[in-house]
């Protein structure tokens, strides 16, 4: 795959597969995911690109699980996409707090 000018360059895809294979789940079980600190603006067309992203240090998303979960985060390793804003991929904390 070529894209950005570059063949086989990491992708969130790639890394989603490889983390659930180590819980023996198949590519093929990989659900769409949610990209909560990405710019992708839709033109009228409906076309989707992908801008520089608008979130900044510091930004969050709470999420709350009501059953078991197995979440995996891909901090976007293609360092020419737009979203990194040329700075390739930035630093992400994850915080997992259990109820009392």
């Amino acid at each position: 795959m070529v894209r950005y000018g570059a063949t086989c360059a990491e992708c969130c895809q790639r890394n989603f597969e490889r983390e659930l294979a180590r819980h023996g789940i198949g590519s093929e079980h990989v659900v769409p995911n949610v990209n909560f600190f990405m710019n992708v603006p839709v033109g009228a067309d409906g076309t989707a690109g992908i801008g520089e992203s608008q979130s900044r240090p510091g930004d969050f998303v709470d999420l709350r699980a009501e059953m078991p979960v197995l979440a995996v985060l891909s901090n976007c390793p293609e360092e020419l996409n737009p979203a990194t804003g040329a700075n390739g991929p930035t630093p992400i904390r994850a915080v997992v707090w259990r109820p009392r």
